[in-house]
């Protein structure tokens, strides 16, 4: 199209193809088990980021990330295995009824937790009995990894709450009501509104022969009320024995609980004045003859086998008579925190009712009189239920009970609030409205279970300015925190995620091209389940794909923990040499090598570097092994040693087919760079201004890599440290191909150094 052009100048701009930046280094992709699996890879450049994003049990059930991390990695990225064919370890507590109260399960799955063992000892009174608090420790291998002191269990006082304690700092367990587990609500009490409601104590009625006989009733209004509990057990055998104007003179009570009927017996002494007492139990008897006044009685029965007696005030001796001693009952309220209170071998309700005249936590009252014995049923005892305060808080309900209680944060109001609750494929979501409806807050994929980012609790505390939450707890029985072990106790056997998972997490680091070094996190060596050696294999596998697709990357491995004989060492060299695999001995050295490794200029070789940060031991070789592991034929191991004069080091930088890393990586970051230039040609004129460019690009980068010492000149100088060319034949500018041809000499590092040395006479 012809246009009017008025006389000028006529500018045209055109920008160059812009030069990437440099590519990343040093970048490990790790597969292993994970407490909190995201979905995709994720990339970590510190270990404070590893329980945030990872949950605390990755620390266990990963450690090589920590181990990489601090040995220098610049960025780790995990890609997790799925675990959901994996055995998660647990262990049942049980109160002194026997009742299973508190489950501590690992956080993260497989077999690392079979070293986990706890313990629980009871915290006592000064009166011998009353359990004040438990503490919770925890082992892992034998050695003490956590101490959770003081413990209770109350929601509402979070700093000593025994789950909410473990919930929130060990990074060993999760702490789960044994009945509740973590079963997720799916509705809410009182229609979800917050409404002020009339406070109750919190009570519990006692029955005598099957009838309603004594209300126990906490003084106090609220929930605390519902951690009173009052236990009924049969009592020793009592008696009354009176004097001879009918006055009590002496309670007579069995030395111990046994049914067999107890008769004591009064008659004249053989002396004015004085009596003589028969106990008689079965076939058994015992007489104390001549006793004068009832202090007599009771010194003389202090040396019973079966009763013992005390006096009581107004009483004078004895009348002749034969008394059969008779059932009684023992009572015991427990308040949490406090003291048992104890009213033992009381023979009526009565008599209860007066032992416990005066105490700050209970008040008793008679329902019906009755001359029967409370009963001893299990049924007869338990925890005062019923208590409430008068905040408004709305319950979370599950199947199988309350699980949750939501209140208004501090200093909010929360007049007129409505709560909804809705089930979700993630979990549950709670909505909060105002009085007119409209909503104030909304939580999504909410959760009981505290291992996970989206536990209820957590959530509300960290996000919430209007809401918190306490987890509920059923109780049964008389007790509720977990009995003394008496030791240590492991949790239950757990199974590794089977090869294939492996296999799969290896594949999935393919997303990310900036990793060039890989490694696996293997929990267990020699289990059926799971193929070490295969996944060794997957490794190399992703390694020399990923060198195909142009982000080569080189794999590390390390032998079994029982591989400590050189020959079964190289057996396992032999089934993985490559270019691209560095096998390194002893057991568990492969991700701290791979942080050395990635904290190093992609040509400075590992050779003689120290490891900073080695979390088992180094390897203790003799000579002669050393010469066997490092064979440049047959051997070629990556060993970690200790070394007088060095401390922990990598003593050969060496992949399985001997070629040392640093060669290896320096190729593999120009194949990097090389294609990353080329990429921003890619649908550019394929002319000679264009292939011009890109080859002055492709010669700057190599001049870096000459001036940083990665490429060097032949050791005589002759030959160049790189040789580089860009064309196009005319068939490939028909068919839009153009060609580099690059040739790079990469620097060695010196592994040996001979010196002669010459003597001359003088």
């Amino acid at each position: 199209m012809t246009a009017l052009v008025v006389p000028g100048v006529r500018v045209e701009a055109r920008f160059d193809v812009v030069p990437p930046p440099p590519s990343p280094s040093g970048i490990l992709g790790l597969v292993g088990v994970v407490d909190r699996a995201a979905s995709g890879l994720v990339g970590l450049t510190s270990t404070a980021e590893i329980a945030p994003l990872l949950g605390p049990g990755t620390l266990h059930s990963m450690p090589e990330l920590a181990d990489a991390l601090r040995n220098g990695a610049s960025e780790v990225v995990v890609s997790a295995v799925d675990a959901g064919a994996a055995g998660t370890g647990t262990i049942r507590l049980s109160d002194r009824d026997g009742d299973a109260v508190v489950e501590l399960r690992a956080r993260a799955a497989g077999p690392w937790a079979d070293d986990v063992e706890v313990r629980v000892d009871e915290v006592i009174s000064a009166d011998g009995r009353s359990v004040r608090a438990v503490d919770l420790s925890v082992y892992i291998g034998g050695v003490l990894a956590e101490v959770h002191r003081n413990l209770i269990i109350d929601p509402r006082t979070p700093e000593r709450d025994l789950f909410q304690v473990v919930n929130r700092d060990s990074t060993v367990l999760v702490a789960l009501d044994a009945a509740l587990l973590d079963a997720e609500p799916t509705s809410v009490s009182d229609a979800g509104a917050f409404v002020n409601r009339q406070p109750t104590r919190a009570q519990r009625v006692l029955q005598a022969g099957g009838v309603n006989a004594l209300r126990v009733t906490a003084k106090n209004a609220g929930e605390r009320g519902n951690q009173i509990s009052v236990q009924v057990t049969a009592g020793r055998r009592v008696g009354i024995l009176n004097d001879g104007a009918s006055r009590p003179a002496l309670r007579v009570t069995a030395r111990d609980t046994a049914p067999t009927p107890i008769t004591v017996a009064v008659a004249a002494g053989s002396v004015a004045g004085t009596v003589s007492v028969t106990v008689v139990r079965g076939v058994e008897d015992e007489q104390f003859t001549d006793l004068a006044s009832a202090g007599a009685v009771v010194a003389a029965l202090a040396n019973s086998q079966i009763v013992r007696a005390e006096a009581i005030d107004g009483g004078g001796l004895p009348a002749v008579a034969t008394t059969q001693l008779g059932e009684s009952r023992t009572v015991v309220v427990r308040p949490a925190g406090a003291d048992d209170i104890v009213a033992e071998d009381r023979r009526s309700v009565d008599e209860v009712v007066a032992s416990f005249a005066g105490n700050l936590f209970v008040d008793l009252a008679v329902e019906a009189p009755t001359t029967a014995a409370l009963d001893t049923a299990a049924a007869n005892s338990g925890f005062l239920a019923g208590g409430r305060g008068r905040e408004p808080v709305i319950r979370l309900v599950a199947s199988g009970g309350e699980v949750a209680e939501v209140g208004a944060a501090p200093d909010n109001d929360p007049t007129g609030w409505v709560l909804r609750l809705t089930t979700t494929s993630g979990g549950f979501r709670l909505t909060l409205d105002d009085a007119g409806g409209n909503t104030l807050e909304r939580h999504e994929n909410l959760t009981m279970d505290p291992d996970s980012d989206r536990y209820l609790t957590a959530v509300l505390a960290a996000e919430s300015t209007r809401l918190r939450a306490y987890d509920l707890y059923t109780r049964a029985g008389v007790s509720e925190l977990p009995a003394a072990t008496g030791g240590r106790r492991r949790l239950s056997a757990s199974a590794p995620p089977p090869t294939a998972a492996y296999l799969a997490a290896v594949d999935a680091l393919a997303a990310d091209e900036r990793i060039d070094l890989v490694a696996a996190s293997v929990q267990v060596y020699g289990n059926e389940a799971l193929d070490v050696v295969q996944v060794h294999s997957a490794l190399r596998a992703f390694a020399d794909g990923a060198a195909d697709r142009g982000a080569p990357a080189i794999a590390f491995g390390s032998v079994g923990p029982d591989e400590d004989d050189v020959s079964e060492i190289l057996d396992h060299a032999n089934s993985v040499r490559s270019s691209r695999f560095v096998l390194c001995a002893p057991h568990g050295t492969h991700a701290a090598v791979a942080g050395v490794v990635g904290r190093l200029d992609v040509f400075r070789s590992p050779t003689f570097k120290g490891v900073p940060t080695l979390r088992g031991a180094p390897g203790r070789f003799r000579e002669s092994e050393l010469r066997r592991l490092v064979d440049p034929v047959t051997g070629n191991i990556l060993v970690v040693q200790q070394q007088r004069s060095r401390g922990v080091i990598v003593v050969k930088g060496i992949a399985t087919n001997g070629w040392q890393i640093n060669v290896t990586r320096t190729a593999d970051q120009a194949v990097r760079e090389i294609k990353r230039i080329a990429e921003g040609f890619i649908g550019e004129l394929n002319d000679e201004a264009n292939r011009t460019a890109l080859g002055q690009q492709v010669t700057a980068f190599l001049l870096r890599l000459e001036r940083d010492g990665a490429i060097v000149p032949s050791a005589d100088g002759e030959d160049p440290a790189f040789q580089s060319r860009v064309y196009a034949t005319p068939l490939d500018f028909a068919q839009g191909i153009v060609r580099i041809d690059i040739a790079i000499r990469p620097v060695r590092a010196i592994d040996y150094v001979y010196a002669t040395l010459r003597v001359k006479a003088l």
